[in-house]
């Protein structure tokens, strides 16, 4: 959910010409093109968000390079549901 909300509504040929380098994904949006339009969505008005390509540093559970995608691991819990950090 991190990437889609640090995402970008866009039109959906905005979104192919992004994808379009990323042969799985290219093909998915392909589908959801032709889902959408049998049932009836305009694709020339309608809005879809496309989410930020994030990367991970598996062994400090951090994004690369992305503060904002950071700043969204974790939110202030409640003194009772603290969540102890590592290191």
């Amino acid at each position: 959910m991190i990437s889609h909300r640090l995402g970008q509504k866009t039109l959906i040929h905005q979104i192919g010409k992004q994808v379009q380098r990323h042969k799985l994904l290219s093909g998915r949006l392909a589908s959801l093109q032709e889902h959408l339009a049998v049932n009836g969505i305009d694709l020339e008005k309608t809005e879809m968000t496309l989410g930020a390509e994030l990367t991970i540093d598996s062994k400090q559970e951090q994004f690369i390079d992305n503060p904002s995608a950071n700043a969204l691991l974790t939110r202030a819990y409640r003194p009772s549901f603290v969540v102890p950090t590592i290191g």
